[in-house]
């Protein structure tokens, strides 16, 4: 798992008896960060992990104030329950590797995305793009001939496709 440094990191792992989830058990949790450096830093020792109820699957929040630099942050679950298939299970999240500063939520991309204008890249953009299809929605007639002429949001040509026309239906004469 990756997430930024100042962000908490729930931390989650299935203890299994013959390969079937096991519930009810008492788990306990030890947190170490890997510094980038390669020195350690215990942050949590014998935490008590919580069940997700009923399930078998156990989790630590490990707090943001706990998150404070980058590196590899490793949780090691452990149980004395004699009859899981493994007594530790460990969980690891990457933080603050190159990029992850610069995560951004799904919908603030979209939002990005719908809010460019298609004139910032009509001048590359290729024949079967978003961009032309934009166009041809909003700047595009059809000539007499057939042609569908796509114009670039300055009026100068974009793109002609080849239409098939039918003179007994009601001509599109353009859109503005």
């Amino acid at each position: 798992m990756i997430e930024q440094v100042g962000n908490k990191l729930i931390i989650a792992v299935p203890f299994k008896a013959s390969k079937i989830n096991n519930t009810g058990i008492t788990v306990t949790v030890d947190v170490v960060r890997i510094n980038p450096d390669g020195t350690q830093s215990t942050l949590v020792t014998g935490g008590s992990a919580s069940e997700v109820t009923g399930k078998g699957v156990y989790f630590y929040v490990l707090s943001a104030a706990s998150v404070t630099t980058e590196g590899f942050y490793l949780a090691i679950f452990h149980t004395a329950d004699a009859t899981v298939d493994y007594k530790d299970v460990e969980a690891a999240w990457t933080v603050g590797v190159a990029g992850v500063e610069n995560l951004v939520p799904d919908t603030q991309i979209a939002d990005t995305v719908l809010k460019r204008s298609a004139s910032s890249v009509e001048g590359a953009a290729a024949e079967h793009s978003l961009c032309s299809i934009i166009l041809a929605g909003l700047e595009s007639s059809i000539d007499t001939n057939g042609n569908w002429n796509i114009r670039k949001t300055d009026g100068t040509p974009y793109l002609t496709k080849q239409v098939t026309l039918d003179q007994s239906a009601a001509p599109i004469t353009g859109v503005t």
